[in-house]
């Protein structure tokens, strides 16, 4: 009897260790996978803010281009609205934009861990920079040189590419005020993450 509860308890003993074991080497686990998780969402959201501060300068540099296209555009449109049409034709810059950071983060979810309203301000942005992209694009495919003296429509153009320009850059100012509060309002809650050049003060 002595050596059947012995025998017992020694089981007993030995099954309590295994699940504790196994318990821990769970728990280890997924604190790892936490951990990398974290790391994985740190570095996405920093790679997110130098993306965005590189568009916010890339938006911002070509605003001046835009005031230049907009006055040569004026003296043809003064002179189209007279009946003095002359030939025209227009230049346009665009910015390049990149999302290959936003891309990243949603394709490796690491988008899961951020901050939900912070998450909801990047799509924001993001969904913007996409429209503002494809105007740009629409704008440049719609750009005509015109000869006054063939083309019946050439006032139509030079009216629709001044106004397509007024727009562009209207849009342009708007995008690079969303980019600067999106890192002014959240730089100082991960300014221990980011790079100084990227904070805003």
């Amino acid at each position: 009897m002595e050596n059947k509860k012995g025998w017992i308890g020694k089981l007993l003993t030995e099954f309590i260790s295994v699940v504790f074991a196994v318990l821990l080497a769970l728990g280890l686990n997924h604190w790892r996978e936490a951990n990398n998780d974290e790391k994985l969402a740190e570095k996405a959201l920093v790679n997110i803010f130098l993306e965005i501060q590189s568009n916010q300068k890339e938006v911002e540099a070509e605003i001046p281009s835009y005031d230049e296209q907009i006055a040569k555009v004026k003296v043809f449109k003064d002179a189209f609205d007279k009946g003095e049409g002359m030939p025209y034709s227009l230049g346009f810059n665009m910015p390049v934009l990149s999302r290959s950071a936003w891309n990243v983060a949603n394709s490796t979810g690491a988008i899961k861990d951020f901050d939900l309203n912070m998450l909801m301000e990047l799509s924001d942005i993001y969904t913007f920079q996409e429209m503002y992209h494809n105007n740009g694009v629409n704008y440049m495919l719609a750009m005509h040189s015109v000869d006054a003296k063939k083309d019946e429509n050439a006032k139509a153009i030079v009216d629709s590419n001044y106004g397509q320009l007024k727009t562009f850059k209207h849009w342009s100012i708007q995008l690079s005020a969303i980019y600067q509060e999106f890192i002014k309002t959240y730089g100082s809650q991960y300014k221990e993450l980011l790079p100084d050049s990227v904070l805003v003060e």
